[in-house]
C-alpha cells in the first residue's frame, strides 16, 4: 500500500498538479508517473501484484485439505495470473472490437470493452462460487470485499471515462458514420476543450488505478491470512 500511495502521489504531481513544472514537464517523467500508461511502472506494479496473488493462491491451494476449496484457490490463482498478463499488455482493450457493434459505442459504452469483458469472465466466476461459499466467514468476507472493490472500481470508472469521452467527441463533432474520427480526436486534444477533457481523465485515472491496486492488495492479504490459518509454510530447497 505504501507503493500504491507513492505511485498515486507521483501521478498527482507530474500529471495533475505540476505538469508544466520541471522536472515533471519532461516527457520521460510524464511517462514514468502517468498511471494511465500501459508500459509505465504503475502498470507493471499492478501486474506483479496480481502475479503475487496468483502465487499466493496456488500456495494456499496446495495446503487446503478440502477439494472444493482447493479447486477454488487454483481457479482464483489462474484468474489472477490471466489478469496480470492483461494488465501488462492490455488484452482487455481488444474486447472493444466486439463491444462497439453490440453497444453502439456511445454514452456509457463509448469505451465499450467493459461491456463484453464481464461476460467473458462470467464462467470463471461461476466456477469460483461453490468454493467461495465453503470458505470460512472471515476469508469469504475478505475476498468478497476485495472482489467488489476491484469490479466496482473498474466498471464505475470506465463508465465515468466513457461519459467524459462521449461528451467531448459530441461537443466537438468528432464522431462520423464509422465512429470516432481518431485523427481529429488527437488533434482536438491540443484545444482548450481538449485540455480540460484530458485533465478530467487524469483525475479519473488518479481515482481508478490506486483503488484498483488497493483491491489487489486486499486479495493478496486474504490469501496470506488464509495461509497463516492453515499453518502453511514455504520450503525452499537449494540444488546441489
Amino acid at each position: 500500500m505504501g507503493i500504491v500511495i507513492a505511485l498515486a502521489m507521483g501521478h498527482f504531481l507530474a500529471v495533475v498538479a505540476l505538469p508544466d513544472v520541471w522536472p515533471f514537464s519532461a516527457d520521460r517523467v510524464q511517462a514514468l508517473f502517468d498511471l494511465d500508461g500501459e508500459a509505465a511502472p504503475g502498470a507493471f506494479f499492478s501486474a506483479l501484484a496480481l502475479l503475487a496473488c496468483a502465487g499466493a493462491g496456488a500456495f494456499v491451494a496446495a495446503a487446503e485439505p478440502e477439494r472444493a476449496i482447493r479447486r477454488f484457490w487454483l481457479i482464483a490463482a489462474a484468474l489472477a495470473a490471466f489478469l496480470a498478463v492483461d494488465e501488462a499488455v492490455a488484452l482487455h482493450e481488444q474486447f472493444g472490437a466486439i463491444g462497439k457493434p453490440l453497444t453502439g459505442g456511445r454514452g456509457v459504452f463509448t469505451i465499450s470493452w467493459w461491456a463484453v469483458y464481464p461476460l467473458f469472465l462470467a464462467p470463471v466466476v461461476a466456477l469460483l462460487a461453490p468454493g467461495l461459499l465453503r470458505q470460512s466467514a472471515a476469508t469469504r468476507n475478505r475476498l468478497l470485499a476485495a472482489g467488489a472493490l476491484y469490479v466496482g472500481v473498474v466498471i464505475g470508472f470506465e463508465i465515468a471515462q466513457s461519459l467524459a469521452r462521449d461528451e467531448f467527441v459530441s461537443a466537438l463533432g468528432l464522431r462520423g458514420a464509422d465512429g470516432i474520427d481518431w485523427t481529429a480526436y488527437a488533434q482536438s486534444l491540443a484545444s482548450p476543450a481538449g485540455q480540460t477533457y484530458e485533465m478530467r481523465q487524469h483525475w479519473l485515472t488518479l481515482g481508478e488505478e490506486p483503488l484498483e491496486m488497493a483491491a489487489v492488495a486486499l486479495a493478496l492479504r486474504a490469501a496470506l491470512l488464509r495461509a497463516a490459518e492453515l499453518g502453511a509454510s514455504l520450503r525452499l530447497t537449494a540444488g546441489a
